[in-house]
């Protein structure tokens, strides 16, 4: 049951099904209030899309979950009223100016804010003027059925914003990244293979250093230094689902964590995946095996998510109705890896 007035925060009580009456009671609390523009340089960036998101940590810890969404206006100005307390993330997409023939290129910014009650903020959105290209040329994708391009500054965890700039590589294996801030950037190639009755997705990274008015070439074989990795589980009802991570080997890892992964990766589109990410793969229909090609070699923590489908949809999800493995193992080029995943 939710409570709204234009001049306080929402709120929302759960109202369990099985009592047929009770009394209740929602307090409304000060909203806060966050406002900016967006900017291109000096050059103001209108109807672009801004949103206020509640997730993560919070949705975890008291239920706390909402998204709003605006435009900026012609002076590229927009306006956030009525937010809640607490940590929010907001995030803003825009369309880059690009030539005719090259693919799409859009840039999110994501920066986290934590709010006090009434408390008003600003916070701006530039992307900067003094800008290069980068040339990004995908060798050997014969396995790959889509390829995602991903870029993002070396020092992003550090910045009050952290940028992301999205692109798809055209029928030739290139994508063209312009109006590219200087500085040193990572790249991120997520190439989507279909496998049995799922997907499987891998991020090979590459760093790349910008310099003014100049093309930076990047060249990406997605098939060199790589092996597969393949696990067999029983499947226990018709409705289970199964999300399968792969980490670095130094994350510090939770239920909470993955799932935490597993909403950001889903709510935002595969825009923003997390830093310590090698490769994701799911299972559809009634598979019992998950695969994960193209993997960059190396020492790797391999998660295992069953759910079901109303446990994966529910928000917050019911962490008692999902359970969760997870395993050490290494990735060798040219080698592929089996393993039995049992819960």
């Amino acid at each position: 049951i939710v409570a709204s007035h234009p001049d306080y925060a929402p709120a929302y009580v759960i109202y369990e099904k099985e009592h047929r009456y009770k009394d209740l009671e929602i307090t409304l609390k000060p909203a806060s209030r966050v406002y900016g523009s967006v900017t291109l340089g000096d050059k103001p960036l209108a109807n672009q899309s801004v949103k206020a998101q509640y997730f993560g940590a919070s949705l975890f810890e008291d239920g706390l979950y909402g998204e709003w969404s605006v435009k900026t206006d012609a002076q590229g100005h927009y306006e956030f009223k009525g937010l809640p307390s607490g940590q929010c993330s907001i995030l803003c997409n825009i369309s880059l100016p690009k030539e005719e023939d090259s693919p799409t290129q859009e840039v999110s910014f994501d920066v986290t804010l934590e709010f006090a009650e009434g408390e008003t903020r600003q916070h701006d959105f530039q992307w900067g003027s003094s800008t290069g290209t980068v040339e990004v040329t995908l060798v050997n994708p014969t396995e790959v059925k889509d390829i995602g391009l991903m870029g993002a500054p070396l020092i992003s965890q550090d910045e009050p914003n952290r940028m992301h700039l999205q692109g798809r590589g055209n029928d030739d294996g290139v994508g063209i990244f312009e109006h590219v801030p200087v500085g040193h950037w990572i790249f991120t190639m997520v190439c989507v293979s279909e496998v049995g009755e799922g997907y499987s997705g891998s991020l090979i990274r590459r760093e790349v250093t910008v310099f003014a008015d100049e093309t930076s070439r990047l060249a990406v074989d997605v098939m060199a230094d790589t092996g597969s990795l393949s696990g067999h589980y029983t499947r226990e009802t018709e409705n289970e689902g199964l999300i399968v991570f792969l980490y670095d080997k130094t994350s510090i890892l939770s239920k909470e964590k993955v799932i935490i992964d597993f909403k950001t990766c889903i709510e935002m589109e595969g825009e923003i995946l997390p830093d310590d990410l090698v490769a994701m793969g799911i299972i559809e229909g009634a598979g019992n095996e998950y695969v994960l090609l193209n993997v960059p070699s190396g020492h790797y923590t391999l998660v295992v998510l069953k759910f079901t489908e109303e446990s994966g949809d529910q928000i917050p999800p019911d962490l008692s109705n999902i359970s969760m493995v997870e395993q050490d193992v290494t990735i060798l080029p040219d080698q592929h890896v089996e393993i039995d995943t049992e819960f």
